[in-house]
């Protein structure tokens, strides 16, 4: 869960750093939409309770969907760079030097995300 890693992300922020996390739906333990819908995460999705070729084929079918879910949210840090309606984030998030972390399964799709999008220039598996 985002909320795991509250002091990292402090840190770099105390250091000029533009933190964001975020965790989505189906893949945190608890997800609450605007119109109060709640989503859990089933634990048959969680690749840490299962071993072998079960694992292997709920990481293949999980990792796509984690890493479009990523690619979801840097697209909307660059609408938000080019033109917010709040002017908060209008050009003050620098995409060209974007860096990924996760924990987990989290880091796997940091690297995954790194490997198969050029707006990420570093990728951590913590």
């Amino acid at each position: 869960m985002t909320t795991d890693f509250t002091t990292r992300a402090e840190d770099l922020a105390s250091r000029g750093y533009i933190v964001v996390g975020f965790d989505a739906p189906y893949r945190t333990f608890v997800a609450v939409f605007p119109d109060k819908r709640v989503v859990t995460r089933p634990p048959a999705n969680d690749p840490e309770n299962l071993h072998g070729d079960q694992r292997d084929r709920l990481i293949n079918r999980l990792l796509p969907m984690w890493t479009c879910d990523t690619k979801f949210v840097v697209s909307q840090l660059q609408r938000l760079n080019a033109a917010d309606p709040s002017g908060k984030f209008m050009s003050r998030l620098d995409i060209q030097r974007l860096g990924m972390i996760g924990h987990s399964f989290g880091g796997a799709t940091a690297l995954q995300f790194c490997r198969v999008d050029s707006r990420c220039e570093a990728g951590i598996d913590n």
